[in-house]
């Protein structure tokens, strides 16, 4: 599997060309990390460049476990649940 920022890179460069523009910059969303920023801009002869930027919504490519086992309360072996000094 490629490294994650030359997937970044892909993906920013693939949502810039889908949509006509030419990549500017892109960077991951301070707030949600699942979101892409893509600034882009396309130029014409004679005219000032048309900015935008657009919100790529990334892939889990991480598949997320939700087996009962990781949600259920962990038990502790015996003798490792009370502090030290303590006595039953």
């Amino acid at each position: 599997m490629a490294a994650l920022p030359t997937i970044l890179t892909r993906l920013a460069h693939r949502a810039a060309a889908e949509s006509g523009f030419t990549a500017r910059r892109w960077g991951r969303d301070q707030v949600d990390l699942a979101i892409l920023r893509v600034e882009v801009e396309r130029r014409l002869l004679g005219v000032r460049p048309a900015v935008a930027e657009l919100m790529v919504a990334l892939p889990n490519f991480y598949p997320v476990r939700s087996s009962p086992s990781l949600l259920a309360p962990r038990r502790l072996p015996p003798g490792r649940g009370k502090p030290h000094g303590e006595n039953a």
